[in-house]
């Protein structure tokens, strides 16, 4: 698990006030209180995944994504451990289209599950489903 972008929290405190004047959440703290998980608002069309450890002044980025797919929630499990949820765009391995004018468009529900004690993040995809479907339901917000 090695951060793409690394820096001192002092560089991003701005996400600290940004939290303030949302009604969802981006931030989500380990219980206690060392460990932070930011994920960036909906409102923008790119989504990142950052370790933040306010003691430690450190900022960790360590999942990030464009347009077809977006990260929305995290939940932790102990103090090591989070699952952070979201969804990516389908793209079949025998590079089938998808997502043009003439083809269905399909996403996949993803969990990322953190392990901080060993350095890892483990991917789970759920299976293909209509991508109408899921934003209908306000999953995809």
């Amino acid at each position: 698990m090695k951060p793409s972008i690394t820096a001192p929290l002092v560089e991003h405190e701005d996400i600290l006030a940004l939290q303030e004047t949302l009604d969802y959440p981006i931030l989500f703290p380990a219980q206690d209180g060392q460990t932070v998980i930011y994920i960036s608002p909906s409102d923008q069309p790119d989504t990142e995944v950052t370790i933040i450890k306010p003691f430690a002044n450190l900022y960790e980025r360590h999942l990030y994504c464009g347009t077809p797919c977006s990260y929305d929630s995290a939940i932790w499990i102990d103090n090591s451990h989070a699952v952070v949820t979201g969804f990516s765009q389908y793209s079949p391995s025998d590079g089938e289209q998808r997502c043009t004018v003439t083809t269905l468009c399909t996403i996949m529900p993803t969990l990322h599950v953190f392990d901080l004690q060993n350095n890892t993040v483990t991917e789970y995809r759920g299976p293909e489903v209509d991508e109408t479907m899921f934003l209908e339901t306000g999953l995809g917000e």
